[in-house]
């Protein structure tokens, strides 16, 4: 078992619980602690600080890990202690050095974890599995939308963005952000819409390749998704 710690870039949703992820502060790269269920998902329980409330965006957390668990589609799965309570805890809100790190890892695309489409075939990832499940962005442009695919489903989130020229369209699954998208009316959004000053800050995002999930009978893809919002100071 051995201690990690890492600054905190994602805590979305998943199947109704939690998948954390970030870079850790050692200089190893990115990392997914992933709890006891068979799809990784962290409980609260599983997930909870010292005091009790869930890892936001710019924490650097310290949590105990007991091994790497790869997968053809998350390498960088890491399983979390399977002590009764495997304690995480906040160690700072990131600081200037932390976001000069965390600028090093920006991906500038035009692709995006492999390939420049919304997913990738998971026959494929096990075949070949990815080389990476996670990566941080900074879109030459980028719009948010709030859409329903008919009139009797509830709204969603979804990000219009472009790095190098290519353009995606990705489901967002960061709950904060989700929540100020289809708090707004439908149709397209900018990021100075959902209280950012971009002329003070830029706007990051963690993009996470999904579990497999397989539509109208259509062979099983991990697609690609926004799992965090991640807003720092120019």
């Amino acid at each position: 078992m051995s201690a990690v710690e890492f600054i905190c870039l994602a805590n979305s949703a998943k199947l109704g619980e939690h998948c954390v992820a970030g870079i850790r502060t050692d200089g190893q790269g990115w990392i997914r602690p992933i709890g006891a269920r068979h799809d990784g998902a962290l409980t609260s329980m599983e997930a909870a600080c010292e005091d009790g409330r869930m890892p936001r965006i710019l924490d650097v957390l310290r949590v105990d890990l007991e091994a790497p668990v790869p997968r053809c589609h998350q390498p960088e799965n890491w399983r979390c202690s399977s002590r009764p309570h495997c304690t995480w805890r906040r160690v700072r809100q990131a600081n200037s050095s932390d976001i000069r790190v965390l600028m090093t890892r920006v991906q500038r695309g035009p692709h995006l974890l492999g390939d420049a489409g919304k997913s990738l075939a998971y026959g494929d990832l096990e075949a070949r599995p990815a080389s990476a499940s996670l990566a941080l962005v900074e879109p030459q442009s980028l719009r948010w939308e709030a859409k329903r695919w008919s009139s009797d489903e509830p709204l969603r989130a979804e990000a219009d963005l472009v790095l190098a020229g290519h353009r995606y369209w990705l489901k967002v699954t960061d709950p904060a952000w989700k929540g100020r998208i289809i708090a707004l009316e439908e149709g397209l959004h900018t990021s100075q819409d959902l209280g950012v000053n971009t002329d003070t800050h830029r706007v990051l995002l963690t993009i996470s390749l999904s579990e497999p999930y397989s539509r109208h009978g259509e062979p099983p893809h991990c697609w690609k998704l926004v799992a965090g919002v991640v807003v720092v100071p120019k």
